[in-house]
């Protein structure tokens, strides 16, 4: 299955460059998990990007994770494993 472009870029652009450090991309790989944006909803992968955009100093990946315990999103034990994985 191919994946979709995201503004001109594929998921698999995205995670290269996310990978690579870019925040920008962290936050969009996550969107694309969070939402399920031409691919199955994932909300651990989005949590994995957003904790990895968070790690950077990225507010809006804070805000997400924030978001995403709240709303219990992610199960949080699983979250903290995850967080706490490095």
């Amino acid at each position: 299955m191919m994946a979709l472009p995201v503004f001109g870029q594929s998921l698999a652009e995205l995670e290269r460059k996310a990978a690579g450090g870019d925040v920008g991309s962290m936050l969009r790989v996550a969107m694309r998990f969070y939402e399920g944006e031409g691919i199955g909803k994932n909300a651990l992968q989005a949590y994995r990007w957003f904790r990895m955009a968070a790690e950077k100093g990225n507010t809006e990946g804070r805000c997400a994770l924030g978001l995403m315990h709240t709303r219990g999103t992610v199960h949080n034990n699983r979250a903290m494993k995850l967080r706490d994985r490095r």
